[in-house]
This record gives C-alpha cells, structure tokens and sequence, in this order.
C-alpha cells in the first residue's frame, strides 16, 4: 500500500516527475559550481597576494640581503690586498654595483603594500642603509688610496662602526623578513580554511543531494514500474481469457489513465460476457448496449441477438 506521500507523488504528472528529477540535478550541479566559483574567488585572491605581495616581499629582501653581503666581502677583499692591485678596480666595481642593487631593491620592497607594523620599520631600514653605506663607502674609499695610515683606519672602521652598522641594517632585514614570512603564513592558514569551508559546503551538499535524489529516484521508480507490472499482468491475463482483472492502481497521472482505461475495458468485455452467458441458456431479453460506434463486437452480439430473436419468432 502506497503511503500519503507516495500517493500524492504518483497523482503528478510523468513529465513533470522526470522534469522535477533533471531540475534537481541541475540545481545541486549547479550549486556545487556557484560554491567553487566564490570560494574560488577569494582563494585566487589570496593566492595572488601571496605571489605578488608576501613572496615578490621576501625574495627583495632576501636578495637585498645577499647584495650587502656581497658588498661587505668586496670591501674586506679590498682591505687584504695590496696598493695597485690588479683586482682592485673589478672589487670596486662590484661594491659600488652591489650598493647600487640593495638600493633598487629596497625602493621595489617599498612600492608593495606592506601591514602598519612593517612600514613602521621602513625608516629604521633606510637610516641603517644610509649610515652603513656612507661608512662602507669611506672604507673602501681609504683602502684604496694606498696609504698605510689611511689603510689601517680603514681596517680599524671596517671591523668596528662599519661592521656594527652592517649588522644593524641586517638585523631590520631580518624582522622585515620575519614580519613578512609571518604574514605569509597567516594568508596560507586563510587560504586552507578558505578551501575546508569550500570543501565542507561540497561535503554537506551531496550528503543532502544524494540521499534526495536517491529517495526522488525510487519514489519515481516505484511509481511507474509497479502500475505498469500491474498492467502488464492484466493484459496478459485478458489475452488467456481471463476476465476476472483486478486492477487496482488508482493515480492522476499518465499511467493512472492507463489502468483507468483498463478497468473500463476489463468491465466492458464482462459485461459482453454475461450477455453471453445469457444468449447461451437460452435469454434474449437482455439489451447489448454498444460502448461506441466501433464497438464491432456489440453490434456483432446485436446482430446474433436479431436474428435468434426472428428465428424463434417463426418457430
């Protein structure tokens, strides 16, 4: 027996039950892809905040760091060598292009976007590069020269204000570095919580949308291929004779119709039958009604109904 439910499922129209059934797929499809679109978004935002901001960030201060380094080693190099040395132009070429590169690549880290506590420490940076490169620069400048006095200073200031002043440079390199790697990490964590919420709204989703689909599915199931089993066995029970059908799918749809339909004819032919039956022992008061113009079995009755009648009227 069919509950309330499925009653009221079955008396909806074939057409309307399928169209409901491929609405619904197209609605959780497209909800799924709705979801992934704008949970998309924000995750292609931060993605590309982490590769224009935090790394392009890091990888400037990274190499700004290398070339002040760079610059130290050319400077201590100078220092170790002798008056006209043949190297001493090329280490002073590279000084001053290594200078000259911690200065493009600061004023490129200063151009991204940066948090309050990071700006806060770019006027620190720039004091510290602008101290440590006038003392690097008065080092360099003493080594070369070539007198002993001036070159012992030199010594004296590149292991002492210079090297002290290096380092305080380095250690604002280094909380930038810090400051930056710190908010790289904190856009990481967004963008994976970003994509669990993306991923637990998928989750939720098709555990709704499945268990619906699948209960829709069977209510759909069962509503059409138990009426049209029960069909199938009575056409095949009218087709050995068998008059005595009971069909008892009773729905508004399409196949509702159809058992409907079956039930008329089913009481059609029974009725003939009886009249049959009654033709048989011998009763021609009964009236053969026709269910239509083409009913050609009820005329055909009439007809023998006729001509028994005129034959006993002779007799």
């Amino acid at each position: 027996r069919m509950t309330h439910l499925g009653r009221r499922f079955a008396d909806v129209p074939i057409g309307r039950r399928l169209f409901l059934l491929s609405g619904g797929l197209l609605l959780v499809a497209g909800l799924l892809a709705a979801g992934a679109i704008v949970t998309s978004l924000p995750v292609g935002k931060a993605f590309e905040r982490m590769e224009q901001e935090h790394l392009a960030a890091l990888d400037l201060v990274l190499e700004a760091d290398r070339d002040m380094q760079q610059a130290l080693v050319a400077e201590r190099t100078l220092l170790l060598l002798g008056p006209g040395s043949p190297e001493t132009e090329a280490l002073l070429a590279s000084h001053a292009e290594n200078l000259g590169q911690v200065r493009e690549r600061w004023g490129k880290y200063k151009q991204i976007p940066s948090a309050a506590d990071e700006a806060a420490l770019h006027p620190r940076f720039d004091a510290a590069l602008m101290e440590w490169e006038r003392a690097t620069t008065e080092v360099v400048q003493a080594a070369r020269a070539g007198s002993p006095d001036r070159r012992q200073d030199a010594i004296v200031a590149s292991g002492g204000v210079c090297a002290e002043r290096f380092e305080a440079a380095r250690d604002v390199l280094d909380q930038l570095c810090d400051l930056r790697t710190g908010a790289a990490a904190r856009e990481a964590k967004h963008v994976e919580a970003l994509q669990s919420k993306l991923l637990t709204g998928l989750l939720l989703l098709i555990g709704l949308g499945v268990p619906l689909a699948i209960l829709y599915t069977v209510l759909l199931t069962r509503t059409i291929t138990r009426p049209l089993q029960e069909a199938l066995r009575a056409l095949r029970q009218l087709a050995r004779g068998e008059l005595a059908v009971e069909i008892g799918w009773r729905s508004q749809d399409e196949i509702g119709q159809v058992a409907e339909a079956l039930r008329s004819t089913t009481e059609a032919l029974q009725g003939k039958a009886d009249a049959l039956d009654r033709i048989a022992q011998g009763d021609l008061s009964g009236e053969i009604r026709a269910a239509s113009a083409e009913d050609r079995l009820a005329r055909s009755m009439q007809a023998v109904t006729a001509s028994l009648r005129a034959l006993v009227t002779e007799a």
